[in-house]
């Protein structure tokens, strides 16, 4: 009687195993890429639009990658929008990449204008800059920046400053490496309540080779001649006495490494942005110094279009471009939209925020822990008359823990 039931329970379920068997669809090979195509680019080259996305023709198709190339481009002030499909290639197993993009004016303008506070020294920051960001169609960029502070009290801190520079994203149509090139001048004075002092006027030349790694990432090397390089410290010793030390380093060395996954360049909802650099500063007559920056930045949002962003060391720039902000060290700022409106000059985006923060000023035994807390408020707005506008406030005050001064 087992037996039986089990001939019969195998009669029963072979039909259904074959019949699975039969109907089980095949594996599907995967689809490769037959070209990269754009639409909506009639200023900008494709081969340019194509460059950010690390897929060729006879590359498997990866989808990872083309959001990827998505959020690359995004974060690009070239285009107001970018969105990518797939269309049927002229074979079986093939796809075309279609890339279509809403180009921006390849002119973007850019203020900052900002009333400072810090270590009791008044000052009003005036910054802007112009770009020309498709030159002869290719993505390759002109870039002026022009930024000073008027002291409106003592201390002082004054400060102007101006860089030319040109850039090619896409160095002899590679889109792994880029090349950045610039002319620059600095001439700063500050001023403080016991009488120190510290001055620095630099004039330079510099150029750097980029290559982008990984998804968003990038390492840069350069090099920058200084002509004039005056730097001028005057400093209190501990018995009272005053020591002025002057520098002249006019030759500098730059290592560098960044990403930017952003989904915005002027106003990030989600992604992170990061670089770090080292510098080595030598001449014939002073021993080599060496500096490290750090500067990080997470926006992330939250519900009712709450926008949150985590900074570390300031602002950082993106792989070929410095920031007109000004910062406290470490800061987590709340942020919310404002309505486009036709009013001060058409506003077709915008955002306030609030950012609390403190940086350390330094440590020794005469001096102490110095702190110094503060909070910055201001909005940042997207307008047709005069493009990025960022009006802020900024104030801090000076906590010293410790120390004989």
């Amino acid at each position: 009687m087992k037996s039986l039931f089990i001939w019969v329970l195998i009669g029963v379920l072979e039909p259904i195993y074959c019949l699975a068997q039969e109907t089980t669809p095949e594996t599907k090979p995967p689809l490769v890429v037959e070209e990269v195509r754009c639409q909506g680019n009639n200023s900008t080259s494709c081969q340019f639009i194509a460059g950010h996305l690390y897929l060729s023709s006879g590359d498997q198709l990866n989808e990872e990658e083309i959001q990827n190339a998505k959020l690359r481009l995004s974060s690009l002030p070239n285009f107001k929008s970018v969105d990518t499909h797939l269309e049927k290639g002229a074979e079986k197993g093939r796809a075309v990449v279609v890339i279509e993009v809403t180009e921006a004016s390849p002119i973007t303008k850019e203020i900052a204008i900002g009333t400072s506070l810090r270590n009791s020294s008044l000052s009003q920051k005036l910054a802007g800059r112009v770009s020309h960001q498709n030159l002869f169609g290719t993505g390759k960029i002109l870039d002026l920046e022009v930024g000073g502070r008027i002291p409106v009290n003592e201390p002082t801190r004054r400060d102007v400053s101006t860089r030319l520079q040109f850039v090619d994203p896409n160095l002899f149509g590679s889109k792994k490496y880029f090349f950045i090139s610039g002319l620059s001048y600095q001439n700063s004075l500050y001023t403080y309540k016991d009488g120190d002092s510290y001055a620095s006027e630099q004039l330079g030349v510099d150029a750097s080779l980029g290559r982008r790694i990984w998804d968003f990432s990038y390492l840069t090397a350069g090099y920058q001649f200084r002509p004039t390089s005056n730097i001028t410290d005057r400093y209190t010793l501990s018995d009272g006495t005053h020591e002025t030390k002057y520098d002249s380093y006019d030759r500098v060395y730059l290592l560098g490494y960044g990403w930017n996954s952003e989904d915005d360049p002027y106003f990030p909802t989600q992604g992170s942005r990061f670089n770090t650099s080292f510098a080595w500063s030598s001449s014939d007559h002073y021993s080599t110094l060496l500096k490290v920056g750090i500067a990080y930045r997470t926006t992330w949002n939250t519900a009712n279009n709450s926008i949150w962003t985590f900074k570390v060391g300031g602002t950082p720039g993106t792989e070929h471009r410095p920031t007109l902000d000004e910062d406290l060290g470490i800061s987590l700022a709340y942020a919310r939209p404002i309505a486009a409106s036709d009013k001060f000059g058409g506003i077709e985006r915008g955002r306030w925020y609030v950012e609390p923060g403190f940086q350390g000023l330094g440590f020794s035994s005469y001096s102490g822990t110095i702190l110094d807390p503060g909070i910055k408020a201001g909005v940042r707005l997207e307008t047709k008359a005069l493009g990025i506008v960022d009006l802020y406030a900024i104030g801090s005050t000076e906590w010293r823990v410790g120390g004989n001064k």
